[in-house]
């Protein structure tokens, strides 16, 4: 690997899904022959995910100067969410956009690598994203709806190909490389015959009562069971954070009925979803992970990327929209679990193989 290469995505904050894609596709970069991390760069990661991984010192608009090639890594940050349109849009175009004219401008090579993409509401945003993905040299999404979003907006078929996440290439491999401490924290709990349920619920306060049903229904499944401990969690890092769901469950269930578990890291996290019975979650790459280790989990999303996902490996039935659930159909789901102690994965091998396409897209791009 002799030329420089940009690795750019959602990596401002330390997200669980978007730091997870920086340390994916900077493993994928450590298998080429003549691998220096001085060549690849972060240029606008946040100080938490650069602290994860070993790279070039280089970043900001000198870093993105130096590299030879830019890759847009995994995220939906080509679509919006339902609310905060105009927010999603602004940050869209400021935060990604920029880095492709700035390519365009300086004559860089640049690609989107397991991308997800649309809604666009704005048609401003829209013409920009078709015209930087047509100047593209490839757009690689991770689902047939963000193809037939950019196809409607008009950008061209012969550069997008359908693949699917890059996070599904996980598997067993990536748990006996990394030194994971949550494993044995999960195995613990196991040793005492527990059903260990993950409970993952950040939402905004216009969720509280969608919050407040899932939890009522989790308390009715605990009172039958007798045998479950839960393990609350969230998969971001920020401060001062209201964690409503967790104030929730501090109200309704005993202490010795639930852990806190604090995220660090995706490695950490990665190891403590592995080794749950069941997962409990609003977003997609908790459940994305727990789905690629054979984990029940149940999907309850605030964005409609989550639905596209559970629809691609067919559980469709185990992810419901958060605005129309319902407390009888969060029982119904936990009360449908069985040990499932010698599935391991959930993930249609297809699948598995669509999301390998983006690690060999990825590498023959920048060698």
């Amino acid at each position: 690997m002799k030329n420089k290469v940009a690795l750019h995505g959602s990596y401002y904050g330390d997200n669980f899904g978007d730091t997870l894609f920086v340390e994916i596709f900077n493993s994928w970069i450590k298998e080429l022959e003549h691998y220096d991390k001085d060549n690849v760069i972060l240029p606008f990661a946040g100080n938490r995910v650069r602290n994860l991984v070993s790279v070039s010192s280089q970043k900001g608009l000198k870093g993105l100067l130096q590299a030879g090639k830019i890759v847009f890594i995994g995220g939906g940050y080509l679509g919006e969410r339902p609310n905060d349109r105009l927010v999603w849009n602004a940050r869209l175009f400021v935060r990604h956009l920029t880095i492709a004219i700035f390519a365009l401008i300086f004559q860089k090579p640049y690609i989107f690598v397991g991308v997800g993409a649309g809604p666009l509401s704005n048609k401003i945003i829209r013409k920009m994203v078709v015209f930087l993905c047509n100047r593209s040299v490839k757009v690689i999404v991770r689902d047939i709806e963000s193809y037939n979003y950019l196809i409607d907006y008009g950008v061209e078929k012969n550069k997008i190909i359908t693949t699917a996440d890059s996070v599904l290439t996980l598997d067993n491999s990536y748990l006996e490389n990394n030194n994971i401490k949550t494993i044995n924290y999960i195995n613990n709990f196991k040793k005492a015959n527990k059903v260990i349920i993950g409970v993952h619920l950040p939402a905004r306060d216009e969720h509280t009562d969608k919050l407040d049903k899932i939890i009522k229904a989790l308390r009715e499944y605990v009172d039958i069971s007798k045998n479950v401990k839960l393990i609350v969690f969230n998969d971001f890092y920020k401060e001062g954070y209201n964690y409503i769901a967790l104030n929730m469950i501090k109200e309704r269930f005993k202490d010795e009925e639930f852990e806190v578990y604090d995220y660090t890291d995706p490695n950490n996290l990665i190891g403590l979803i592995s080794q749950l019975d069941i997962v409990i979650t609003t977003k997609l790459h908790v459940g994305v992970v727990a789905n690629c280790y054979g984990v029940y989990s149940l999907s309850f999303p605030v964005h409609g990327k989550t639905i596209r996902f559970y629809k691609q490996i067919n559980l469709n039935e185990r992810c419901i929209d958060i605005n129309t659930l319902e407390e009888f159909d969060v029982l119904k789901l936990l009360n449908s679990y069985t040990n499932t102690s010698d599935i391991v994965s959930n993930i249609p091998i297809e699948q598995r193989e669509l999301a390998k396409m983006n690690k060999k897209i990825f590498l023959d791009f920048i060698s």
